[in-house]
């Protein structure tokens, strides 16, 4: 038993129903970060081009 251990027949752990689980949850942890980093992004363009407009 613990030669086939050592031999690889663990399955992968991203194919497992955990392994998925892990996936979903830092997606859900993940995805809200860049959202929010992505419209800061937009925003901070939008002001700097009408401070730009306003000096020049």
């Amino acid at each position: 038993m613990i030669a086939s251990r050592m031999d690889g027949d663990y399955p992968n752990p991203a194919w497992t129903a955990e392994g998925r689980f892990r996936g979903a949850l830092d997606d859900v942890i993940i995805d809200p970060r860049v959202r929010a980093a992505l419209a800061a992004n937009k925003i901070l363009h939008f002001i700097l081009s009408i401070l730009m407009r306003l000096v020049g």
